[in-house]
């Protein structure tokens, strides 16, 4: 979940300086919600964030959305892209599953992401049953439909699929600098499920910015991350420790929430595509 917003400005002792230069290093793309992230070298953008960012989901029989929260091995789901849909492959099934991008839906299921109602149609029973079997219980994937209208809280003007509460995420890799020279074992960037992560700066400097182009593309930086329990899990493994909340405590906690990146609002009209490489520049 996120926090309200929190200037953290005043907070940081780094980064100040407006001509540092900064460039998109990793793009990630998270299909369906809390499982495996695919790395992109190119993100077509569309107003609910990178196109089919958390277009999927996952809800047990009583319709309540899923995540790792509760289910840590959904880790263990591997995707990929294929030419006409998703490929998912779990270790405990001989075959993969194709989850196709155009499906016409004759099912619906009312939901909710935390306070937020949402609809989405039902995958085919052969998909569901992948996945039930997969984890030992009865789930049902489903889409956010193209007509789906789910507002952000913070700006009515923006929609969102099945997101926590915005429609981007981006991360400096000196803030993931500064967190593993604190830790005993260093984490990996899979941890924080970013969408945009760049290289250049000092570490949390995307605390101080409010409006950045990326390549030719203008976002608003609308408010701070924070993280919960999601992160201390191990994204290969499913294993689950205390790191980095207990370190993250000592230094990145603001109104009692631990605060880890930026949230972004896509401002420039559409259609829109971001690249590994792109220039970032404080607007």
């Amino acid at each position: 979940m996120t926090s309200p917003h929190v200037d953290l400005s005043k907070s940081i002792k780094f980064g100040q300086n407006a001509k540092m230069k900064y460039q998109v290093s990793q793009l990630f793309v998270y299909p369906i919600k809390s499982l495996k992230g695919i790395a992109l070298k190119s993100a077509v953008l569309s107003s609910r964030g990178i196109e089919y960012d958390r277009r999927w989901m996952l809800v047990d029989q009583y319709n309540r959305f899923i995540t790792q929260r509760e289910i840590p091995g959904l880790v263990l789901f591997d995707i990929q892209f294929g030419p006409d849909g998703l490929i998912v492959q779990h270790p405990a099934k001989s075959e993969a599953c194709l989850i196709p991008f155009k499906l016409k839906f004759t099912d619906f299921v009312t939901t909710k992401v935390w306070n937020d109602e949402c609809i989405g149609g039902s995958a085919s029973e052969p998909v569901n049953a992948y996945f039930s079997s997969a984890l030992n219980q009865q789930v049902n994937l489903i889409f956010h439909p193209e007509t789906g209208k789910r507002s952000v809280s913070n700006h009515g003007s923006s929609s969102i699929a099945f997101s926590d509460s915005n429609q981007y995420m981006i991360l400096g890799e000196n803030s993931l600098a500064l967190l593993n020279s604190k830790l005993l074992e260093s984490l990996p960037m899979n941890r924080f499920r970013p969408n945009i992560v760049f290289s250049g700066g000092e570490p949390h400097d995307e605390d101080t910015w409010k409006e950045i182009r990326i390549g030719t593309t203008r976002f608003e930086v609308v408010k701070p991350c924070a993280r919960c329990q999601v992160t201390t899990i191990d994204q290969e493994s499913g294993a689950v420790g205390v790191e980095p909340l207990k370190t993250f405590a000592t230094y990145r906690k603001f109104d009692r929430k631990i605060l880890f990146g930026q949230h972004l609002k896509l401002v420039s009209d559409l259609p829109a595509t971001i690249h590994i490489g792109d220039s970032i520049v404080r607007e």
